[in-house]
């Protein structure tokens, strides 16, 4: 029976590919980025389709989970083409020859191979939680997949291009290791704010947020120095984490006003699900703090997001368009400068365009350019109206 639906089986998964390669560029994928993945029986699809390919329809990497023995073909293609192999040692149907075989296959082939033998985790442990050594395989895969390249833009822009995958994940380490001692990364500008306080300078703007805002002095560091701008943001935050640091980032500094650009993170999920009017309420409670203080508030809109790469379960298009109308009305109501980048941006599927975001999250120079014109109207309008009130 097995032998009879495999043959079909690798047709629908080669045409599967061309279909997915042809039309790439419409479901927004990388056309050198398609794998193909099967377990068990669908391990022996997988092989199937690699050893039957053509230019046409080659899978990019391939993946075969606890692989069933009866693949059609046995040629390696002499085009890279990664391999990940998983299989545990008790596996009742005695697979691990046949993953051992395929290691060798793709050895031989001078092809990239990685195989990962369990000690314990049977057969069909899937991707769920087993409570066996097999419970780790989709970790191991991951960083099997950053490691052939695969999770980096092949062409990588803006700050991606000044660091490699490899300084990405060093830095993602760095954050993790840093929440458990500070959370709020409350001293990740202590220096610079000491720097600043020590030279009493009045009347600046601090722009605080997250990465947006982090990268942004980067791309364009005159837009903050010509006009003594202060940049407090800090890659990866969610509005939780900001709120524990505005004193420190934002009061303390004693600035005219502040820019908060916040909440994209959060509904990412960056530190746990969180509800939109969680978020909503942690921006008041900056803006709050900040007229507490003397300081004028400016809510800036959550940019454009159709996905985030690396959280592609989340749905963020309605979620952003929902938390920015809460800003706007709140904004409104309570006379608040409210910095509008997300009608500018957006495009027809609720997402950022690929001309202002390689990412879909983070501008280019030229998203941020337009970004600079957007806030310095709100800025000067709002000194504009102050002179017309007082």
């Amino acid at each position: 029976m097995i032998s009879t639906i495999i043959p079909y089986s690798m047709k629908d998964g080669l045409s599967a590919i061309s279909y997915i390669r042809t039309n790439a560029e419409e479901f927004g994928l990388n056309p050198n980025r398609i794998g193909f993945m099967g377990f068990s029986a669908g391990g022996t699809v997988t092989l199937s389709v690699v050893f039957n390919c053509n230019n046409e329809n080659r899978p990019d990497f391939i993946a075969a989970i606890y692989p069933w023995i009866g693949e059609l073909g046995d040629k390696v293609p002499e085009e890279k083409t990664p391999a990940f192999i998983v299989v545990a040692n008790d596996d009742n149907l005695k697979l691990v020859p046949q993953s051992l075989k395929i290691f060798n296959k793709w050895r031989d082939a001078d092809q990239p191979v990685e195989l990962l033998v369990y000690s314990k985790g049977g057969h069909g442990f899937g991707a769920d939680r087993n409570y066996n050594p097999t419970d780790g395989w989709m970790k191991s895969f991951i960083d099997w997949l950053g490691g052939e390249g695969l999770l980096w833009p092949e062409n990588p822009q803006g700050f991606n291009a000044r660091i490699s995958y490899k300084d990405y994940l060093r830095m993602q380490t760095s954050q993790q290791e840093l929440m458990k001692t500070d959370w709020g990364n409350i001293s990740r500008y202590n220096n610079e704010n000491t720097e600043l306080l020590a030279k009493d300078v009045k009347n600046q703007i601090v722009f605080y947020g997250n990465s947006i805002t982090d990268f942004w002095i980067r791309f364009d560091k005159d837009f903050f120095e010509k006009n003594q701008f202060i940049d407090r943001g800090i890659s990866g935050q969610t509005t939780s984490q900001m709120l524990v640091r505005f004193r420190e980032d934002v009061v303390d500094l004693k600035p005219s006003a502040v820019v908060i650009l916040a909440g994209t993170n959060d509904i990412a999920e960056n530190t746990g699900p969180i509800s939109i009017d969680n978020i909503f309420g942690n921006i008041v409670s900056m803006v709050e703090i900040a007229r507490a203080n003397n300081i004028e508030p400016f809510i800036c809109s959550v940019l454009p997001v159709f996905e985030y790469s690396w959280n592609n379960t989340i749905q963020p298009v309605e979620k952003i368009r929902e938390l920015n109308q809460m800003l706007k009305d709140y904004s409104q109501s309570n006379m608040i400068p409210y910095v509008d980048y997300y009608k500018t941006f957006v495009d027809e599927k609720g997402g950022f365009p690929q001309e202002y975001s390689p990412d879909g999250v983070h501008p280019n120079l030229e998203g941020y350019k337009i970004m600079e014109q957007i806030v310095s109207s709100e800025i000067v309008k709002n000194k504009l109206r102050k002179k017309v009130i007082y």
